[in-house]
């Protein structure tokens, strides 16, 4: 009379099933296979973007994970569970805007969940950028300081003497280099001399004020 049955090996990464045949009171080991359960690594690359009452959350794939855990907290509290997705991106919505939340992000497979990965701040907001500092200038290009949630930069330009400032670039970085031929067909000048430039900061909920000008010799 033969009676079949099986028993399993725990490891800290694996673990092994052997099936049994009991054969007139001796049991012999018939085959075994590996179950293969290693801890997933915690997602990398986490960013996080602040919108209307929401972030927006992206990290890098996870190699064997099926899903993704997203926890959420405030300080020194606890975290909280705020949602689950397939995809190495999500939303978090229902939040208030310009208080700061704290991210992470875990891997999940059929065996469980992975450790929590690094924790990325950032607050949600409906606000429009603040206005640039006044440019500095040199022979190749006027730069300003970096505005927080600017999204781009917008370069006006006049005539120093006369006129009204005209747009003439959008920029995603806080500094423009000339290109005197675009200039001078915008704003409707043609010949060297001084010129006025002022810059604001946009993102998706407007564009600031204009900074203060700079003036440009240009030679």
């Amino acid at each position: 009379m033969t009676d079949t049955g099986a028993f399993v090996y725990e490891f800290p990464n694996a673990r092994q099933v052997f099936e049994t045949a009991h054969l007139a009171g001796a049991t012999a080991v018939a085959w075994g296979r590996t179950n293969y359960t290693k801890t997933l690594p915690y997602p990398l690359g986490v960013s996080v973007e602040g919108d209307d009452g929401q972030v927006h959350l992206n990290w890098e794939k996870v190699a064997g994970a099926t899903g993704y855990n997203i926890y959420r907290k405030q300080g020194n509290e606890a975290p909280i569970f705020a949602g689950s997705t397939i995809n190495p991106y999500m939303s978090i919505t229902d939040l208030t805007n310009d208080t700061i939340y704290n991210f992470a992000v875990s891997a999940i497979n059929k065996f469980g969940e992975g450790p929590l990965g690094v924790w990325v701040k950032e607050a949600p907001y409906n606000t429009k950028p603040t206005p640039p500092s006044t440019p500095g200038w040199n022979s190749q290009k006027i730069e300003w300081s970096s505005v927080a949630r600017a999204e781009t930069y917008r370069v006006y330009a006049k005539p120093y003497s006369s006129g009204s400032y005209k747009l003439v670039a959008t920029v995603t970085e806080p500094y423009y280099k000339y290109a005197w031929p675009t200039i001078y067909a915008i704003i409707g000048s043609d010949r060297y001399g001084m010129y006025d430039f002022k810059v604001s900061s946009v993102n998706r909920f407007g564009e600031s004020s204009l900074s203060g000008w700079v003036r440009v010799v240009h030679y």
